[in-house]
């Protein structure tokens, strides 16, 4: 050890020789007589020197210090774990309350997305329902409306047609006799006193081209030309007409002797008719409309015939009846035509007037 004198080991000595003696350390190896001697009770002054040797000796120096790390004990360790159990529980807790609350306003979400849009659905099928019962009640009223009027109206029809076939028919027996008045108006004949001359220029009546021609020149002005040794009651009177300028142009029936009353059978390049009646300046239309029997357009020639009774007037165009009234306003006059200006100059020629009287 540090401090203390270790004797080194003596020489082997043979086996004669004195037994070895074990070493014996912090002082000299002893003779044999010192062993006896040391066997005795030291004495103080030994005592005492033994002790202050023991005092001076060195003493060797401990390790440093260090503290050991402590570790946790049985309560700390279960403290601890109880500790991290219950954070884990809460934040378990908290993940699935979060997440059940996110979930939960998901879930809402769709639920009222879904609510809106079954209302939304329902109430577009409730008006789908009820604009298409609308349009169903509507359209049932428009076919049951379509139905009547075209009952009515095919009624009316077949009434008209009756009627017309029966004024087609008897204007066909009436005309295939001798005609009491006939003049194709290709050149004047003093015995019909047909109007001639200009009251200015552009309108006025005349024999022009081999036939007898009507104009009339001014914006509103209708100018007749009467046969004025004519005179009738009850007939059918039918002339040619073409219109070569202008819209509108006729024929008049029952006039007066002045001219100032009468009835006007007009028809239209547009392929309308009207009956007018003329009673000094007052002026009235009895009856308008549209025929296809009209052969529209500028020199297209037209027939006009009228069939007068004694209060009825049946129209005819080429022959065939497109309208009828009764009207007693003029009971009998003369014969004559007349062209029309509404906007535009009129020049209408006329031909082959035929009348056919009937029984009284």
């Amino acid at each position: 050890m540090p401090g203390k004198q270790q004797a080194g080991r003596p020489p082997a000595k043979d086996s004669q020789s004195e037994p070895e003696r074990l070493p014996v350390y912090g002082r000299e190896p002893m003779t044999p007589g010192e062993h006896e001697e040391s066997l005795a009770k030291p004495t103080e002054a030994e005592e005492q020197t033994k002790t202050t040797a023991l005092v001076q000796a060195p003493v060797v120096a401990p390790a440093p210090f260090r503290r050991r790390r402590a570790g946790l004990s049985r309560g700390q360790w279960w403290l601890a774990g109880t500790l991290a159990a219950l954070l884990l529980l809460a934040s378990t807790a908290l993940l699935v309350t979060l997440t059940t609350g996110q979930a939960t306003a998901v879930l809402q979400a769709q639920a009222t997305a879904r609510t809106q849009a079954t209302r939304n659905v329902l109430s577009s099928a409730s008006a789908q329902a009820a604009g298409t019962a609308q349009a169903l009640s509507t359209q049932q009223a428009a076919i049951y409306a379509t139905a009547t009027a075209q009952s009515l109206a095919t009624a009316q029809h077949s009434q008209l047609t009756a009627t017309a076939t029966a004024y087609d028919e008897r204007l066909s027996q009436i005309t295939q006799g001798q005609p009491a008045f006939s003049d194709d108006l290709s050149s004047p004949d003093a015995t019909h006193g047909w109007d001639q001359g200009f009251s200015d220029a552009g309108t006025g009546c005349f024999f022009n081209n081999g036939a007898y021609e009507a104009r009339a020149g001014h914006p509103g002005l209708l100018q007749p030309c009467l046969a004025h040794s004519t005179h009738f009651s009850q007939f059918v009177y039918e002339v040619q007409l073409t219109i070569i300028h202008g819209e509108e142009a006729g024929l008049l029936f029952r006039a007066s002797t002045d001219g100032q009353r009468y009835y006007l059978f007009r028809m239209s390049v547009t392929g309308s008719f009207a009956l007018d009646l003329y009673e000094g300046t007052s002026a009235q239309t009895l009856l308008t409309g549209f025929s296809p029997a009209i052969s529209s357009g500028l020199t297209q020639t037209n027939i006009l015939s009228v069939l007068a009774t004694q209060d009825t007037i049946v129209l005819y165009v080429n022959e065939q009846a497109v309208g009828s009234l009764h009207d007693h306003s003029l009971s009998s006059g003369a014969i004559g035509v007349a062209a029309i200006d509404d906007q535009l100059p009129c020049v209408a020629q006329f031909s082959n007037a035929h009348v056919w009287l009937l029984p009284q």
